[in-house]
């Protein structure tokens, strides 16, 4: 095993002592060639990249439509939940990329409008279900609310802010 040893560093301090630094083949870039980069970074989301992204999220949601149009009770409340979870999930990516293309000053009025909206977005939630207290739909109907003004809520972030 000594022996072994004594063959392999001596090759290893060989071979790592002759291989050359890697080439830098980054391209340098002027300022103005900078700027169209940057335009057409394929890291920027832009307004219509979002809005095919909400549209995405309402066709994957067809199943859980046809539940509560046709399925039972159990159905309908998991359907909704499902379909609730879907457009909180899309509105925390929407507001997501808000918090890295808005300035400061634009983003703090934007927290302060979002918490506004989800107090209005439970008010509403909670007198629908009110209507419907003690029956079979009072959850679905408080669920129902949250996800249909959670979907509206996305795509107006991304009409009024884009």
């Amino acid at each position: 095993m000594r022996k072994l040893l004594m063959l392999i560093v001596p090759f290893l301090l060989l071979v790592g002592c002759t291989m050359e630094e890697p080439i830098d083949e980054t391209p340098v870039l002027n300022e103005k060639e900078e700027e169209t980069t940057e335009e057409h970074n394929p890291n920027v989301v832009t307004k219509e990249d979002l809005l095919q992204q909400l549209d995405e999220v309402e066709e994957s949601l067809a199943l859980q439509r046809e539940l509560i149009n046709t399925g039972t009770q159990a159905d309908m409340d998991e359907a909704i939940a499902v379909m609730h979870q879907k457009w909180d999930e899309a509105l925390n990516e929407v507001y997501a990329v808000l918090q890295e293309q808005l300035s400061s000053e634009e983003m703090e009025d934007l927290r302060e409008e979002q918490r506004e909206w989800i107090k209005l977005r439970d008010k509403e939630a909670e007198r629908e279900a009110e209507e419907n207290r003690g029956g079979t739909v009072e959850s679905f109907a408080y669920t129902a609310v949250l996800m249909e003004m959670t979907k509206e809520r996305c795509y107006e972030l991304v009409e009024e802010n884009m």
